[in-house]
């Protein structure tokens, strides 16, 4: 998310709990070990970086 331009303020907040954990369940269950992030949470990073 840092990388993506998300300020740290906003990681390390409340507001990206929900980002964040689904991320993780994005690299334990999608694509059934592919580790690949889902569409959705790249739109809610994208939605953090604004």
């Amino acid at each position: 998310m840092a990388g993506a331009g998300v300020e740290a303020e906003y990681i390390d907040s409340n507001k990206a709990c929900g980002v964040i954990a689904r991320g993780v369940m994005d690299l334990w269950n999608y694509g059934s070990g592919k580790g690949q992030l889902s569409q959705y949470f790249k739109e809610r990073v994208m939605q953090l970086t604004i």
